[in-house]
């Protein structure tokens, strides 16, 4: 078809009334390569996104780790700390029979039998 004394082209078999345009192979490879390349680019960030994430998850998950240790080194301390205390008071408790008994004028047989009892209780203790 002639426009002005210019050649433009045939319109295409579709009616289609701009002229054809060659392409070029060597673009349209580099095209192509450019889409592949940010794709790759996307993926990567979108994995590096994710173990961010995850990894951040797993520092939080130590950290409460880490901290529930703590409150249970602090519960058995406290834990033993009253186990001990108890045991004190029972031995103390012994201790002001054992005084009690030896206070007493006339030891009968009976106060034997209990004083020894009570020993047995505090070595048990």
């Amino acid at each position: 078809m002639t426009v002005g004394g210019k050649d433009i082209g045939s319109p295409s078999s579709k009616g289609d009334a701009y002229p054809k345009t060659m392409r070029n192979p060597e673009s349209s490879q580099w095209v192509g390569e450019k889409v592949v390349s940010n794709f790759f680019k996307k993926v990567t960030i979108y994995k590096a996104r994710q173990l961010d994430e995850k990894t951040s998850a797993i520092k939080e998950a130590l950290t409460l780790m880490e901290q529930l240790r703590g409150d249970t080194k602090l519960f058995r301390k406290s834990h033993k700390s009253e186990a001990i205390y108890q045991q004190e008071l029972v031995v103390a408790k012994l201790q002001d029979e054992v005084n009690t008994l030896e206070s007493t004028p006339i030891i009968t047989e009976e106060a034997t039998e209990a004083l020894a009892t009570i020993c047995r209780s505090m070595e048990a203790a």
